[in-house]
């Protein structure tokens, strides 16, 4: 039979053993989390580079579309500066047309007002101008403007 002692020292061996293997346990849980968190941060990078490249495709998108955007503005800004020329080009002939009747009545001795038309042509050309430059000045804003 065994001695209380030996019982003791049986007791608390078995009790030793336990701890031991408890804490073998926990030492083994805890390398288990580091091996789990380790694929988690490595599929994070992963997924954040997969979205590092989307946001790069999304910027070259909206670049291409910025630049062709811009270069239909700049060829609607020519198309209508040319416009806005020919259109001076007339204002300025229109000029002419005025200064002709004022000279031809004036040889005729009539008041250059008596001829049909006269007054409102020349209402109307005092005006063009301005029209036309603020028209040319408009259409150099088109690349300019802003979102």
């Amino acid at each position: 039979m065994k001695t209380t002692i030996q019982r003791i020292f049986e007791t608390l061996s078995e009790i030793e053993n336990k701890v031991e293997l408890a804490s073998e346990k926990i030492e083994l849980s805890v390398a288990d989390d580091v091996t789990k968190g380790l694929k988690n941060i490595k599929k994070s990078y992963d997924d954040l580079n997969g979205l590092m490249a989307q946001v790069e495709k999304e910027k070259d998108k909206y670049e291409k579309a910025q630049l062709k955007a811009y270069n239909s503005a700049l060829d609607a800004q020519d198309n209508l500066e040319a416009k806005v020329e020919k259109l001076s080009n007339k204002g300025a002939g229109l000029k002419d047309v005025l200064s002709k009747v004022e000279k031809i009545a004036k040889e005729l001795g009539v008041s250059p007002n008596d001829v049909k038309g006269y007054k409102q042509l020349k209402s109307e050309l005092q005006n063009y101008p301005d029209l036309a430059k603020k028209v040319a000045y408009e259409a150099s804003q088109i690349p300019n403007v802003t979102i």
